[in-house]
């Protein structure tokens, strides 16, 4: 629970991940052509799939949204400069 919670934790202004370095560059692996290797793994399936080019690009699609989620939540976890504000009570 203390691991999770330090993730969220992550977000909040001030705060970030520790070692950010090494999850900018997980960041930057992620952007920088995963979702391409992936699709071109796809074609290199056997016929036995019966997967079609709409399937592989639905597939593609799938891990771009969760690749744009994780995009964001790196940029914020890995600077303490930007992220949440904590609530004023």
């Amino acid at each position: 629970m203390a691991k999770l919670w330090a993730i969220i934790e992550a977000l909040y202004v001030g705060k970030s991940l520790k070692n950010p370095q090494k999850w900018k560059n997980l960041q930057t692996a992620l952007n920088g052509g995963l979702l391409t290797v992936f699709l071109a793994l796809g074609k290199l399936l056997p016929d036995t799939m019966h997967l079609t080019d709409a399937d592989l690009y639905q597939i593609a699609e799938a891990a771009g949204i969760i690749g744009v989620m994780l995009n964001g939540y790196f940029t914020h976890a890995t600077s303490d400069k930007v992220g949440i504000k904590p609530r004023s009570r």
